[in-house]
C-alpha cells in the first residue's frame, strides 16, 4: 500500500510540473535597437486549453517587475502564443515588452500565475550579482548566453527541467513555430587514450533535432599542442542519430600536453558543446585546490592552497582568474601535504605562525583575487585540472574557503584561527537549521555539468544514527538503496553523485524514499523525494 501511495504522489508530481504554461524562446536582444524587435513565444504543454486571464508577464534587472497582465486570452493545449512588440502573420497578441539584455550581470524572464504561484523562469547572462532565483531556487542556473539577433530557444519543446541544459542560444529562430526544425547537434563522449606511441581519439556527434545533417554540414579538428593533426568533414547524420568516430593520433615522443577536439559549423547547424580539452599525460600528477583567502582583513595576504595526492617533485603549476590573470609556481612535496601559493608569504607566516614555512612560496606574480566572486583554476601543461567558483558571500571577511573531500562542498573554515594554511582543514559546521530528529533535502539535482549533487542532511538526538536512500526507477522498481556512514548525535549529510555499480545513471526522475534509522535499527524520520539526473 505504501508503494502504491508512493506511486500516485509521483504522478502528481510529474503531472503538475508538465502539463503547464512555459515560456519556449525568446527575443531579448536583437541587432542594432531592441525598439519594436522583441518577442517572447509561450507552449502550451497541457492536455487542456489554458486561459490566461490573471497572469503576469516580469522581466528582471535588479529584480523581477511586471511588464504585461494578460487578459483573458485562450492558448490551446500542445499550442504555441507568440508576443510581439510589432505585427506578424504568427503574432497572437501584440505588447511592449522591455526585456533587459544582460551584459555585465544576469538578467530573466519570467510568467506568473498568482493564483496558485506557479512560474517559469529564465535567468541569463553572469554574474548573477542581483541574485535573481530560478525555479529550482538556484542563483547560478544561468541558460547560454545570446548575441544580438540570436534567440534563447528550448531544445525541444515544452521539456522543462529547470536546468540550463534544456536551452539553445540559436540563429536560426522560429518564433510562432517549433523549436525542433532547427538542425542540433552534440559532441559527447569524448575520450583520448594514450595507447603506446598514439593517442586513440573518441567522440560521439548526436544529430538532436527531426532534420538530417548532411554531409561536410560539419567538420571535426584535433589539435594536439597548438599543431593541428586531423581536419575532415563529417559525413551524413540522420534525424535523431549519431555519428561515431575513432581516430589515431600520431605521438612517438610520447609527448605531454593538451589535446582539444573542435566541431566546427561549416554552415547553419547549432552545435551544443563544440569544443573538449584535456590533458595527455603519460603520468598524471593528482593534486587539487583545497583552500582559499580572497578577502584578507586589511594588511593581510591573499593565498591559495594545493594538496599533493601523490608525491610530486619539481612540477610547475599555474593558478589563473576569471580575467586571465596568473600565478606560477614550481612545487615539489610529498602526498597528504598542503602547498601554499601566497601573495605575501612574509604576511602569511606573521598571520598565522603555525603554518609551515617550508610549504608556502611566493610568485613573482599575483592573480588578485576578487571579493566580489571569481573564477580560480589550478592549470598543469596549460591544461585545467581543477578549479572554484566562488561568490561574493562566500566567506566572511578574514575567513578561508575549504574544500571538504567528505560532502565534496566547499564552505567557509570552522577554526578558531579563521584558516588552516599548510595545515588540515576544518570540519563542516552541523546543519543546526535542521529539527533534531529530521531529514532535509538540500539539494535533489545531480548535474555533472553543473557539479551539482544529491545532498541530503540530517539530525537526531540519538548518540549514533544513519542515513538510508532507497532509489526507484519511474515505474516503481527498486534500483538500489544508498547508506550513510554512522553519524553522532548531530547528525551528518549523505551526498551522491549518481554513479551506481560502474556508471552513472541515466537522465531522468527518480523516485526515492530518505529513511533516519537508530544504531539498532528503530525508525527515526522518513521523507520522500524526486531526484533529478540532468547529465
Amino acid at each position: 500500500m505504501r508503494r502504491i501511495s508512493f506511486l500516485i504522489f509521483l504522478m502528481v508530481v510529474w503531472l503538475d510540473s508538465y502539463c503547464s504554461i512555459v515560456i519556449n524562446e525568446v527575443m531579448y536582444d536583437a541587432v542594432g535597437s531592441d525598439q519594436g524587435k522583441e518577442w517572447i513565444e509561450l507552449y502550451n504543454n497541457g492536455q487542456e486549453d489554458v486561459d490566461l486571464q490573471g497572469w503576469l508577464l516580469q522581466a528582471g534587472g535588479s529584480s523581477f517587475t511586471d511588464i504585461l497582465s494578460f487578459p483573458s486570452i485562450n492558448i490551446r493545449a500542445k499550442s504555441f502564443f507568440l508576443i510581439s512588440e510589432q505585427a506578424s502573420p504568427l503574432t497572437n497578441y501584440i505588447a511592449e515588452l522591455h526585456f533587459e539584455n544582460g551584459g555585465s550581470t544576469s538578467d530573466g524572464i519570467r510568467i506568473l500565475n498568482p493564483r496558485d504561484q506557479y512560474t517559469d523562469t529564465i535567468l541569463y547572462d553572469s554574474p548573477n550579482t542581483n541574485n535573481l532565483v530560478g525555479d529550482n531556487g538556484d542563483y547560478d542556473c544561468l541558460c547560454p548566453a545570446v548575441t544580438p539577433g540570436q534567440s534563447l530557444a528550448r531544445i525541444s519543446d515544452g521539456v522543462d527541467t529547470d536546468c540550463p541544459e534544456d536551452w539553445l542560444a540559436t540563429s536560426q529562430s522560429s518564433p510562432g513555430n517549433s523549436n525542433e526544425i532547427v538542425k542540433i547537434v552534440e559532441m559527447t563522449s569524448c575520450k583520448a587514450l594514450i595507447s603506446t606511441d598514439n593517442i586513440e581519439v573518441s567522440t560521439i556527434i548526436l544529430n538532436l533535432s527531426t532534420f538530417k545533417v548532411d554531409k561536410s554540414d560539419l567538420s571535426i579538428k584535433i589539435i594536439f599542442n597548438n599543431e593541428l593533426k586531423y581536419n575532415s568533414p563529417l559525413s551524413e547524420i540522420p534525424p535523431l542519430d549519431s555519428l561515431n568516430i575513432c581516430l589515431l593520433i600520431e605521438n612517438e615522443n610520447y609527448q605531454n600536453g593538451q589535446l582539444s577536439i573542435e566541431l566546427v559549423n561549416n554552415t547553419n547547424v547549432d552545435i551544443v558543446d563544440n569544443l573538449w580539452e584535456t590533458l595527455i599525460c603519460y603520468d598524471i600528477p593528482d593534486l587539487q585546490l583545497s583552500e582559499i583567502m580572497h578577502s584578507p582583513l586589511t594588511g593581510n595576504s591573499e593565498w591559495i592552497e594545493v594538496k599533493l595526492l601523490e608525491d610530486i617533485k619539481d612540477l610547475q603549476v599555474r593558478l589563473s582568474d576569471s580575467a586571465g590573470n596568473y600565478a606560477q609556481a614550481v612545487i615539489s612535496g610529498y602526498a597528504g601535504d598542503y602547498l601554499v601559493i601566497a601573495q605575501d608569504k612574509n604576511k602569511l607566516l606573521a598571520t598565522f605562525s603555525v603554518s609551515d614555512s617550508s610549504l608556502v612560496m611566493q610568485p613573482t606574480t599575483w592573480p588578485r583575487l576578487n571579493n566580489n566572486g571569481d573564477k580560480i583554476n589550478l592549470e598543469i601543461y596549460n591544461t585545467r585540472i581543477d578549479s572554484l567558483i566562488y561568490g561574493p558571500n562566500s566567506t566572511s571577511k578574514g575567513y578561508s574557503l575549504e574544500y571538504h573531500e567528505t560532502s565534496q562542498q566547499w564552505s567557509q573554515c570552522t577554526f578558531p584561527t579563521r584558516a588552516s594554511p599548510t595545515k588540515e582543514n576544518s570540519l563542516p559546521t552541523p546543519n543546526h537549521d535542521i529539527k533534531i530528529n529530521n531529514i532535509q533535502v538540500a539539494n535533489s539535482l545531480i548535474s555533472r555539468k553543473q557539479d551539482k549533487l544529491l545532498r541530503i542532511d540530517f539530525a537526531s538526538e540519538d548518540e549514533n544514527c544513519f542515513l538510508s536512500l532507497k532509489i526507484f526507477d519511474i515505474r516503481g522498481k527498486e534500483i538500489t538503496v544508498i547508506k550513510s556512514d554512522i553519524a553522532g548525535k548531530y547528525g551528518g549529510q549523505l551526498a551522491w553523485n549518481g554513479y551506481l555499480q560502474g556508471k552513472y545513471l541515466a537522465s531522468g526522475l527518480y523516485p526515492a524514499v530518505i529513511r533516519l534509522n537508530s544504531e539498532n535499527g528503530r525508525l527515526i524520520a522518513e521523507k520522500k523525494t524526486l531526484i533529478t539526473i540532468n547529465r
